[in-house]
Protein backbone atom coordinates (compact mmCIF):
# COMPACT_ATOMS: atom_id res chain seq x y z
CA UNK A 1 0.00 0.00 0.00
CA UNK A 2 1.83 2.91 -1.40
CA UNK A 3 -0.14 5.55 -0.97
CA UNK A 4 -2.87 5.70 2.35
CA UNK A 5 -1.70 7.70 5.43
CA UNK A 6 -3.43 5.51 7.81
CA UNK A 7 -3.95 1.72 8.72
CA UNK A 8 -6.75 0.12 10.94
CA UNK A 9 -3.97 0.76 14.19
CA UNK A 10 -5.11 4.14 13.78
CA UNK A 11 -8.65 4.09 13.80
CA UNK A 12 -8.38 3.84 18.06
CA UNK A 13 -6.15 7.00 17.46
CA UNK A 14 -7.46 9.46 15.01
CA UNK A 15 -4.34 11.09 13.45
CA UNK A 16 -5.52 15.14 14.08
CA UNK A 17 -3.53 15.94 10.74
CA UNK A 18 -6.17 13.81 9.14
CA UNK A 19 -9.16 13.20 10.51
CA UNK A 20 -11.10 16.57 10.91
CA UNK A 21 -14.45 15.59 10.26
CA UNK A 22 -15.05 19.43 9.88
CA UNK A 23 -12.89 19.75 6.73
CA UNK A 24 -12.46 17.91 3.35
CA UNK A 25 -10.81 14.61 2.61
CA UNK A 26 -7.32 15.66 4.00
CA UNK A 27 -5.86 12.35 2.15
CA UNK A 28 -6.60 13.65 -0.96
CA UNK A 29 -6.17 17.77 -0.62
CA UNK A 30 -2.74 18.90 -0.95
CA UNK A 31 0.15 20.70 -2.50
CA UNK A 32 1.73 18.39 -4.99
CA UNK A 33 5.37 17.29 -4.49
CA UNK A 34 8.11 15.14 -6.10
CA UNK A 35 6.98 12.13 -4.11
CA UNK A 36 3.92 12.67 -4.66
CA UNK A 37 1.69 9.40 -4.98
CA UNK A 38 -0.76 9.14 -8.18
CA UNK A 39 -4.19 9.78 -7.16
CA UNK A 40 -5.17 6.42 -8.67
CA UNK A 41 -3.25 4.87 -6.22
CA UNK A 42 -4.88 7.36 -3.17
CA UNK A 43 -8.22 6.14 -4.71
CA UNK A 44 -7.49 2.04 -5.08
CA UNK A 45 -6.11 2.29 -1.26
CA UNK A 46 -8.68 3.86 0.03
CA UNK A 47 -11.45 1.80 -1.20
CA UNK A 48 -9.30 -1.43 -0.60
CA UNK A 49 -9.49 -0.12 3.12
CA UNK A 50 -12.93 0.86 3.40
CA UNK A 51 -14.31 -1.90 1.30
CA UNK A 52 -13.26 -4.18 4.29
CA UNK A 53 -15.22 -5.97 6.38
CA UNK A 54 -14.51 -4.26 9.58
CA UNK A 55 -15.39 -1.10 7.73
CA UNK A 56 -18.52 -1.93 6.04
CA UNK A 57 -20.54 0.74 8.11
CA UNK A 58 -18.94 3.46 6.50
CA UNK A 59 -20.77 2.92 3.30
CA UNK A 60 -23.91 3.41 5.29
CA UNK A 61 -25.56 5.81 8.26
CA UNK A 62 -24.87 3.18 10.70
CA UNK A 63 -23.43 3.28 13.77
CA UNK A 64 -19.63 3.21 13.63
CA UNK A 65 -17.74 0.54 16.06
CA UNK A 66 -16.85 2.19 19.69
CA UNK A 67 -13.50 2.68 18.90
CA UNK A 68 -13.73 4.92 16.28
CA UNK A 69 -15.06 8.70 17.37
CA UNK A 70 -17.33 10.80 15.73
CA UNK A 71 -14.79 12.65 14.46
CA UNK A 72 -12.78 9.76 12.49
CA UNK A 73 -15.96 8.34 11.46
CA UNK A 74 -17.02 11.40 9.29
CA UNK A 75 -13.56 11.88 7.80
CA UNK A 76 -14.04 8.16 6.60
CA UNK A 77 -17.04 8.81 5.40
CA UNK A 78 -16.42 12.01 3.80
CA UNK A 79 -13.34 9.96 1.96
CA UNK A 80 -15.31 6.99 0.85
CA UNK A 81 -18.01 9.73 -0.68
CA UNK A 82 -15.17 10.99 -2.40
CA UNK A 83 -12.99 8.45 -3.90
CA UNK A 84 -16.22 6.67 -5.19
CA UNK A 85 -16.75 9.80 -7.55
CA UNK A 86 -13.16 9.27 -8.48
CA UNK A 87 -12.96 5.93 -8.83
CA UNK A 88 -15.12 6.42 -12.23
CA UNK A 89 -12.61 8.39 -13.79
CA UNK A 90 -9.29 6.73 -13.12
CA UNK A 91 -8.18 5.31 -15.91
CA UNK A 92 -7.31 1.51 -16.57
CA UNK A 93 -3.70 1.04 -14.79
CA UNK A 94 -2.41 -1.53 -17.88
CA UNK A 95 -2.55 1.13 -20.14
CA UNK A 96 0.31 2.64 -19.39
CA UNK A 97 2.36 -0.92 -19.23
CA UNK A 98 1.95 -1.21 -23.79
CA UNK A 99 1.84 1.43 -26.63
CA UNK A 100 -1.41 1.24 -28.31
CA UNK A 101 -1.85 -1.29 -31.29
CA UNK A 102 -2.55 1.73 -33.61
CA UNK A 103 -0.62 5.03 -33.38
CA UNK A 104 -2.81 8.11 -33.86
CA UNK A 105 -2.06 9.48 -37.31
CA UNK A 106 -1.03 13.77 -36.24
CA UNK A 107 -1.36 16.47 -38.16
CA UNK A 108 1.24 19.10 -36.71
CA UNK A 109 -1.08 22.56 -36.66
CA UNK A 110 1.14 24.79 -33.85
CA UNK A 111 -0.92 27.90 -32.70
CA UNK A 112 1.48 30.87 -32.67
CA UNK A 113 2.49 31.78 -29.15
CA UNK A 114 4.25 34.94 -29.75
CA UNK A 115 6.32 36.82 -26.50
CA UNK A 116 2.88 38.71 -25.43
CA UNK A 117 0.81 35.56 -25.24
CA UNK A 118 3.48 33.86 -22.91
CA UNK A 119 3.24 37.03 -20.63
CA UNK A 120 -0.31 36.47 -20.62
CA UNK A 121 -0.76 33.34 -19.94
CA UNK A 122 2.49 33.31 -17.22
CA UNK A 123 0.28 36.38 -15.76
CA UNK A 124 -2.86 34.00 -15.78
CA UNK A 125 -1.06 30.88 -14.40
CA UNK A 126 0.40 33.22 -11.32
CA UNK A 127 -2.76 34.52 -10.71
CA UNK A 128 -5.16 31.41 -10.60
CA UNK A 129 -2.43 28.54 -10.10
CA UNK A 130 0.16 30.73 -7.83
CA UNK A 131 2.95 29.28 -10.17
CA UNK A 132 3.74 31.11 -13.32
CA UNK A 133 5.72 28.84 -15.38
CA UNK A 134 3.91 27.64 -18.56
CA UNK A 135 5.95 24.44 -18.29
CA UNK A 136 3.50 21.25 -18.04
CA UNK A 137 5.45 18.75 -15.91
CA UNK A 138 4.10 14.79 -15.33
CA UNK A 139 -0.02 15.52 -16.55
CA UNK A 140 -2.05 13.72 -14.56
CA UNK A 141 -5.05 14.09 -16.46
CA UNK A 142 -6.30 14.08 -19.77
CA UNK A 143 -9.74 16.61 -20.19
CA UNK A 144 -12.10 15.75 -23.14
CA UNK A 145 -14.10 18.84 -24.65
CA UNK A 146 -16.49 19.46 -27.34
CA UNK A 147 -16.10 22.85 -29.28
CA UNK A 148 -19.63 23.85 -29.58
CA UNK A 149 -19.52 24.97 -33.21
CA UNK A 150 -19.06 22.32 -36.14
CA UNK A 151 -16.31 24.38 -38.26
CA UNK A 152 -12.90 23.18 -37.89
CA UNK A 153 -11.24 26.44 -39.85
CA UNK A 154 -13.39 28.36 -37.35
CA UNK A 155 -12.18 26.40 -33.81
CA UNK A 156 -8.33 26.95 -35.34
CA UNK A 157 -8.45 30.61 -35.88
CA UNK A 158 -10.60 30.84 -32.57
CA UNK A 159 -7.35 29.43 -31.05
CA UNK A 160 -4.79 31.42 -33.23
CA UNK A 161 -5.63 34.23 -31.52
CA UNK A 162 -3.43 35.79 -28.48
CA UNK A 163 -5.96 37.99 -26.39
CA UNK A 164 -9.59 36.42 -25.75
CA UNK A 165 -12.16 38.31 -27.75
CA UNK A 166 -16.04 37.73 -27.66
CA UNK A 167 -16.05 35.80 -24.66
CA UNK A 168 -16.69 38.62 -21.49
CA UNK A 169 -17.77 36.00 -19.29
CA UNK A 170 -14.02 34.29 -18.83
CA UNK A 171 -12.60 37.81 -19.63
CA UNK A 172 -12.86 37.95 -16.07
CA UNK A 173 -10.65 35.41 -15.22
CA UNK A 174 -7.54 36.28 -17.40
CA UNK A 175 -6.70 37.78 -21.14
CA UNK A 176 -4.89 35.47 -22.64
CA UNK A 177 -6.42 33.21 -25.17
CA UNK A 178 -8.03 29.62 -24.48
CA UNK A 179 -5.40 27.22 -25.68
CA UNK A 180 -5.70 23.32 -26.22
CA UNK A 181 -3.25 20.72 -26.94
CA UNK A 182 -5.69 18.76 -29.46
CA UNK A 183 -8.15 19.04 -32.02
CA UNK A 184 -10.10 16.24 -33.30
CA UNK A 185 -12.07 16.95 -36.64
CA UNK A 186 -15.22 15.09 -37.36
CA UNK A 187 -14.13 12.81 -39.66
CA UNK A 188 -11.46 11.76 -37.02
CA UNK A 189 -8.63 13.72 -38.40
CA UNK A 190 -5.47 14.35 -34.97
CA UNK A 191 -4.42 18.37 -34.99
CA UNK A 192 -1.54 18.91 -32.86
CA UNK A 193 -1.74 22.79 -31.88
CA UNK A 194 0.39 22.37 -28.80
CA UNK A 195 3.19 20.49 -27.65
CA UNK A 196 2.50 18.11 -24.47
CA UNK A 197 5.11 20.12 -22.44
CA UNK A 198 2.99 23.72 -22.21
CA UNK A 199 0.47 24.27 -20.31
CA UNK A 200 -2.79 25.57 -21.82
CA UNK A 201 -6.07 27.32 -20.66
CA UNK A 202 -8.87 24.83 -20.86
CA UNK A 203 -10.37 24.08 -17.68
CA UNK A 204 -10.66 26.04 -14.63
CA UNK A 205 -8.45 24.08 -11.64
CA UNK A 206 -7.07 21.49 -13.86
CA UNK A 207 -5.19 23.66 -16.23
CA UNK A 208 -1.56 23.24 -14.36
CA UNK A 209 -1.94 19.33 -14.65
CA UNK A 210 -3.78 18.32 -17.73
CA UNK A 211 -4.03 17.62 -21.27
CA UNK A 212 -6.57 18.78 -23.29
CA UNK A 213 -8.48 17.22 -26.29
CA UNK A 214 -11.33 19.44 -28.07
CA UNK A 215 -13.69 17.44 -30.61
CA UNK A 216 -15.49 19.53 -33.27
CA UNK A 217 -19.38 19.62 -32.55
CA UNK A 218 -21.47 20.17 -29.79
CA UNK A 219 -25.02 19.20 -28.13
CA UNK A 220 -26.66 19.86 -31.70
CA UNK A 221 -23.73 17.85 -33.37
CA UNK A 222 -23.29 15.01 -31.58
CA UNK A 223 -19.25 13.90 -32.04
CA UNK A 224 -18.59 10.84 -34.59
CA UNK A 225 -17.73 7.42 -34.30
CA UNK A 226 -14.60 8.24 -36.43
CA UNK A 227 -13.50 10.90 -33.02
CA UNK A 228 -14.41 8.31 -30.77
CA UNK A 229 -11.81 6.13 -32.41
CA UNK A 230 -9.48 8.86 -32.63
CA UNK A 231 -9.73 10.12 -29.54
CA UNK A 232 -9.25 6.14 -28.45
CA UNK A 233 -6.06 6.09 -29.87
CA UNK A 234 -4.52 9.32 -28.94
CA UNK A 235 -5.48 9.04 -25.34
CA UNK A 236 -3.95 5.21 -25.62
CA UNK A 237 -0.76 6.96 -26.29
CA UNK A 238 -0.30 9.90 -24.37
CA UNK A 239 -1.51 7.49 -21.27
CA UNK A 240 1.82 5.30 -22.28
CA UNK A 241 3.99 8.31 -23.04
CA UNK A 242 3.38 9.86 -19.84
CA UNK A 243 2.35 6.83 -17.25
CA UNK A 244 1.58 9.62 -14.50
CA UNK A 245 -1.36 10.33 -16.26
CA UNK A 246 -4.57 7.96 -14.12
CA UNK A 247 -7.94 10.11 -15.14
CA UNK A 248 -9.76 10.93 -18.28
CA UNK A 249 -13.05 13.13 -17.85
CA UNK A 250 -15.38 15.23 -19.70
CA UNK A 251 -14.99 18.80 -19.31
CA UNK A 252 -18.36 19.36 -17.43
CA UNK A 253 -16.63 16.53 -15.12
CA UNK A 254 -13.91 18.95 -13.98
CA UNK A 255 -15.53 20.15 -10.76
CA UNK A 256 -15.34 16.76 -8.81
CA UNK A 257 -11.70 16.92 -8.47
CA UNK A 258 -11.90 20.46 -5.82
CA UNK A 259 -10.64 19.43 -2.77
CA UNK A 260 -8.45 17.22 -4.44
CA UNK A 261 -4.50 17.69 -4.75
CA UNK A 262 -4.22 17.89 -8.63
CA UNK A 263 -7.25 20.69 -8.50
CA UNK A 264 -5.23 24.16 -8.71
CA UNK A 265 -7.26 26.92 -8.77
CA UNK A 266 -6.35 29.93 -6.09
CA UNK A 267 -9.81 32.09 -7.10
CA UNK A 268 -13.55 31.20 -6.62
CA UNK A 269 -14.22 31.60 -10.23
CA UNK A 270 -15.50 28.44 -11.59
CA UNK A 271 -17.43 27.92 -15.33
CA UNK A 272 -20.09 26.19 -15.64
CA UNK A 273 -20.44 23.07 -18.56
CA UNK A 274 -23.24 20.61 -19.29
CA UNK A 275 -22.28 16.97 -19.82
CA UNK A 276 -19.48 18.10 -22.30
CA UNK A 277 -18.61 16.73 -24.68
CA UNK A 278 -21.60 14.24 -24.54
CA UNK A 279 -22.61 11.93 -22.19
CA UNK A 280 -22.88 8.57 -24.39
CA UNK A 281 -19.69 9.46 -26.11
CA UNK A 282 -17.81 9.98 -22.18
CA UNK A 283 -19.47 6.17 -21.64
CA UNK A 284 -18.66 4.53 -24.85
CA UNK A 285 -14.53 6.10 -24.58
CA UNK A 286 -14.09 5.26 -21.06
CA UNK A 287 -15.52 1.60 -21.65
CA UNK A 288 -12.83 1.52 -25.00
CA UNK A 289 -9.96 2.48 -22.76
CA UNK A 290 -11.27 -0.21 -19.81
CA UNK A 291 -11.03 -3.00 -22.73
CA UNK A 292 -7.98 -2.08 -23.93
CA UNK A 293 -6.55 -2.00 -20.60
CA UNK A 294 -7.88 -5.55 -20.00
CA UNK A 295 -6.66 -7.22 -23.24
CA UNK A 296 -3.16 -5.69 -21.96
CA UNK A 297 -3.42 -7.86 -18.54
CA UNK A 298 -5.13 -10.61 -20.53
CA UNK A 299 -1.92 -10.99 -22.70
CA UNK A 300 0.20 -10.69 -19.75
CA UNK A 301 1.92 -7.21 -20.42
CA UNK A 302 0.85 -5.74 -17.30
CA UNK A 303 1.43 -6.81 -13.35
CA UNK A 304 -1.39 -5.40 -11.39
Amino acid sequence: MAAFLFSFSALAGEPSELCDGTAKCHVLAGTVTGDQPRLADLVADIVMILDSPELKWVHTRDRPPATVSLKLAEFLRTCFDKVMKLKNFVVHQCLAAAPPDEEPKIVEHPIPWPPERESLMREYLQKHTGDGSTYLKNPTTIVTHWTGTNNLDETIKGFERTRLEGRPELAAAGLVNVSCHFIVDRDGTIYRMMPDDRTGRHAVGMNRNALCIENIGGPTHPLTKEQLRSNELLIESLVARHPTIDNVIGHSEYRNFENTYIFSERTGYRSDRDAEPGRAFLAQLRLRLFERGERIKAAGRCNL
